[in-house]
């Protein structure tokens, strides 16, 4: 993720005590969480992810949600449609998937998301 990031010309910040990954896209910021999902471990992880992005962009944003995006990076594609839209809809968060050499994500997430992957 970080690769990707660079080439757009933005700097990825770690801290391994908050946030997987920050960086600032087009005068955006992202807040990147990686989480790695299988079908036993699903909800529990989606929902760490969540707690996670909204924790820390509270954190260093203290509350300020403008030009900010919160996305959840997954190994996988969740088998479950409604956890996309759930995430998306309701938590205005963007979740991307790994796919072949690449990442994904829906249709409703390209404005968001299209920066940083396309």
């Amino acid at each position: 993720m970080a690769k990707i990031l660079i080439r757009k010309g933005a700097t990825p910040k770690e801290n391994s005590k908050s946030v997987d990954l920050l960086a600032e896209v087009w005068q955006r910021k992202y807040y990147f969480e990686m989480k790695t999902i299988r079908r036993s471990n699903t909800a529990s992880q989606i929902r760490n992810g969540v707690a996670k992005l909204y924790e820390y962009s509270y954190l260093y944003e203290r509350g300020n949600r403008t030009n900010i995006v919160l996305v959840l990076v997954l190994n996988n594609k969740p088998r479950l449609r409604w956890i996309v839209d759930y995430l998306i809809k309701d938590r205005n968060i963007h979740p991307c998937w790994r796919e072949n050499s690449g990442f994904e994500y829906s249709e409703e997430s390209r404005q968001s998301l299209d920066p940083v992957f396309r």
